[in-house]
């Protein structure tokens, strides 16, 4: 697949779950991605932040989506919308 693809289906899904791991725990937060070009999908974070100490220290990320419109739908603004 090309990055292209990827940041699409990426984009559908709307709101993401980015997790690092620190002194062997997961930490997560929900986030956005923030654009793509051929090296690769960005996002987002201040570098005075949890988050981006932890990116900088390991070097690694996981993100997580749910797409299935019973689960977790999405309103006109792309705002994350939970099905009753």
């Amino acid at each position: 697949m090309k990055i292209s693809e990827i940041y699409e289906k990426l984009e559908e899904v709307g709101t993401l779950t980015f997790s690092t791991i620190y002194k062997d725990e997961v930490h997560s937060r929900i986030a956005h991605l923030n654009g793509y070009d051929e090296n690769g999908i960005y996002f987002r974070t201040m570098w005075n932040k949890p988050y981006a100490r932890q990116l900088k220290e390991t070097g690694k990320v996981t993100l997580c989506g749910v797409t299935d419109s019973r689960v977790l739908d999405h309103d006109k603004n792309r705002s994350p919308s939970f099905p009753q």
